[in-house]
């Protein structure tokens, strides 16, 4: 037994006397960690100012290291640091805070980057623009946050959420395309962007979670897709909308979704909503509620408050529900309610030429705000010549 165990002991310090050694050089400005045993190297900083080039190898000592990643907070307040190009080569991996409060204005990134961590670019105000190689598949929370100078961005396909944070307080972006895949926009993603005019939502996202795209007055309309089923709290609040039209397939909408939407006319909410809560507050122009369910979910208590008690907006509902509306909902307390009429874009009960003219008017951008949800003849989402021609077929008997 004593044999055995000198036997394990006598390996054991074979082993350690095998182990790799790590060199941390700095090598034309740049500090690095390089492993004898893997021949990898990772970015640890560096003691240059202006416009930098990270290789994808280096040699030391007449050996050669593959770079494949920068270390977390690597270039950490380095304001002097204003250009950085990674060349193309291993490196997969940016850690957490590598640039943060960084100088840099602009970042070529290699096709063979996977992961960009947290806050990796947080509060670096002179970033203009930036592109994400396709290969990335996770980007951290408050990977931008700060960033006020990125007017541009293009986001990699393979991600399939929106972190928290990530583009919060980004005042030059002017719009954002969310890549197909996408299935979750996180906690406060895209919120207070006071230059934000557009976001793209993608045909695959299924939950927008927690002020996910609040506090962004100039977004005067979005469009939600058929996949989505999930709007959190206070999601699409601040915003600058005229109209709202939420998917067929949504079935939870929580407190404040869409509160103090200044602008908002007009909204339809889906049959498919089963927890319906609190949801327009403080929406002082809202004057016509689509509710197109076939049996009755009750809102939150102060859904349309206060505008509710002091207006006349107008609730239409489904065929035959007028009926089942009774005093223990809130919904009863609408000062008109009536039921849709098929292609009734003015909801004056009757689908006719002027329904018509109410709906190109809306698809050229210049109808009646409070018409545009029933502009939406088909209820996809979209007012588009399509809905043109199925309300003349409506007209026509057709």
């Amino acid at each position: 037994m004593k044999k055995a165990i000198l036997s394990l002991v006598l390996a054991a310090g074979t082993c350690a006397a095998t182990w790799a050694t790590v060199h941390a050089p700095n090598i034309g400005g740049i500090y690095y960690n390089l492993d004898d045993e893997t021949h990898q190297g990772t970015v640890m900083g560096c003691n240059v100012n202006g416009s930098i080039t990270l290789p994808a190898t280096v040699n030391y000592q007449n050996e050669t290291y593959q770079i494949t990643d920068i270390a977390p907070y690597a270039f950490l307040d380095k304001r002097g640091v204003t250009q950085v190009t990674i060349q193309q080569g291993s490196l997969t991996t940016i850690g957490n805070q590598a640039f943060c409060n960084s100088g840099i204005v602009a970042i070529t990134l290699p096709e063979s980057l996977t992961t960009i961590g947290s806050s990796v670019f947080h509060g670096a105000d002179k970033l203009n623009s930036i592109v994400i190689p396709d290969g990335v598949t996770a980007i951290g929370d408050r990977a931008f946050t700060g960033c006020n100078s990125l007017e541009q961005i293009k986001l990699p396909a393979g991600i399939t959420t929106i972190s928290e944070f990530m583009f919060s307080g980004c005042n030059s972006l002017k719009s954002l395309d969310i890549p197909e895949g996408v299935t979750t926009i996180n906690a406060f993603a895209i919120t207070n962007c006071a230059g934000l005019t557009s976001v793209n939502l993608p045909s695959t996202l299924q939950r927008l979670e927690q002020a996910s795209i609040s506090g962004n007055p100039g977004i005067t309309a979005i469009t939600l897709p058929q996949s989505l089923r999930f709007i959190g709290e206070n999601t699409l609040a601040f915003l600058g909308i005229s109209s709202i039209t939420i998917p067929e397939g949504v079935t939870t909408i929580e407190d404040y979704a869409f509160a103090q939407n200044n602008h908002l006319r007009s909204a339809s909410i889906p049959g498919t909503v089963t927890s319906l809560g609190s949801l327009f507050i403080d929406c002082p122009d809202l004057a016509r509620v689509y509710y197109r369910g076939t049996t009755i979910s009750a809102p939150g208590v102060e859904a349309f408050a206060p505008e509710l008690w002091e207006s006349s907006m107008h609730l239409i509902v489904s065929k035959g529900m007028k009926n089942k509306i009774d005093e223990d909902m809130l919904w009863y307390y609408f000062p008109v309610i009536t039921e849709e009429v098929n292609g009734d874009v003015d909801a004056n009960g009757t689908a006719d030429v002027s329904d018509v003219n109410d709906d190109i008017n809306t698809l050229l951008g210049k109808g009646d705000a409070v018409n545009a949800v029933g502009a939406d003849v088909n209820h996809d989402g979209i007012t588009d010549i399509s809905d043109v021609s199925q309300l003349i077929n409506i007209i026509l008997n057709k």
